[in-house]
């Protein structure tokens, strides 16, 4: 996973910015990986977030043609939430699940 989240040209090859097939995904699934690393392995996911989010934010100002959760802003928003985790992680949780 840090592999592909550090690799700029594995990164542009997600077309969209939605939770399903995109940064968003790729960014909530990162950060639910990092949480459970701990600071262990070889190679800390978290170091990956912050230039992950960058990209997000700037695709996401070239605009969505949807606001659904799915492949729209709704779930680029919960992506880029401080803590879509928090309160148990059931949202962000459920997001990943589906």
């Amino acid at each position: 996973m840090a592999l592909c989240a550090g690799d700029a040209a594995q990164r542009s090859r997600l077309g969209a910015h939605g939770l399903c097939h995109g940064r968003a995904g790729l960014l909530l699934l990162l950060r639910r990986m990092a949480a459970d690393q701990d600071g262990h392995g070889p190679v800390r996911l978290a170091d990956q977030i912050p230039l992950l989010r960058e990209e997000l934010l700037e695709s996401t100002h070239k605009g969505q043609a949807s606001h659904g959760l799915l492949e729209g802003t709704i779930g680029t928003a919960l992506a880029l939430a401080p803590r879509p985790f928090e309160a148990g992680g059931a949202l962000g949780d459920a997001c990943l699940a589906i």
